[in-house]
């Protein structure tokens, strides 16, 4: 897999935000946390590989080792997003290319794989996303 990305604490943390607020549908809450800072599509891509990586080592740990093609998966998985990331062109919508709620479609596209990718993977109550991301955002805080 590539090499993990660096963030801080409040980029995870926004991110996580934006995962929630795509499940929710919460667009006043896409819009605020789309302006903030660099453009969310990158940082969800970043979130992803750091998502995937914890995962992985969560069930290397407890099957002492990786099923076999789980390298492969994860890396195809990640490689996507961040690709999906940087090609996206603005959406139709006349926003203009400055704006970065422009990017929404990838954005929201990449934040709904990765609440697919943890509600998946990650144990939990069947379809609570929230319980989910709770690990994450406590991790990123302490």
């Amino acid at each position: 897999m590539a090499e993990d990305p660096v963030m801080t604490s409040a980029q995870m943390l926004r991110a996580l935000d934006y995962i929630e607020a795509v499940w929710a549908l919460d667009v006043v809450a896409m819009d605020r946390l789309e302006q903030q800072g660099e453009p969310i599509r990158f940082l969800l891509a970043d979130v992803l590989g750091l998502l995937v990586t914890s995962v992985s080592v969560a069930v290397s740990a407890a099957e002492k080792g990786l099923p076999e093609g789980h390298t492969a998966l994860a890396t195809a998985l990640t490689t996507g997003v961040r690709e999906w990331a940087e090609s996206a062109q603005p959406d139709a919508l006349g926003r203009g290319n400055s704006n970065p709620a422009a990017y929404r479609t990838a954005s929201a596209g990449i934040a709904r794989t990765i609440g697919r990718f943890l509600l998946e993977a990650v144990g939990g109550e069947p379809g609570d996303l929230t319980g989910r991301l709770q690990h994450f955002r406590t991790a990123w805080t302490d």
